[in-house]
């Protein structure tokens, strides 16, 4: 379910509901349909005041940095 990451370097959650993941480890992608992204934005979300979460690589990407909606690296994209 690690989808290839060994945890992470940073957590961000700003005053607009965005949750920042940056990741760390190598991107490599086990189960299309079920990423460490899902299980991470389910955790988050169960809190009430984050909205958003945004899931960094481990290069520090992600495929909507901006704006208010959820984001996940390009390769745990399907």
């Amino acid at each position: 379910i690690y989808d290839g990451f060994t945890g992470y370097t940073k957590l961000e959650i700003t005053g607009d509901g965005i949750a920042r993941v940056y990741l760390k480890g190598n991107c490599a992608p086990a189960n299309p349909n079920y990423t460490i992204a899902d299980l991470l934005k389910v955790n988050l979300k169960q809190f009430s005041y984050i909205r958003f979460v945004k899931v960094y690589d481990q290069d520090g990407s992600t495929q909507n940095p901006d704006g208010q909606s959820d984001s996940i690296p390009a390769c745990l994209q399907p």
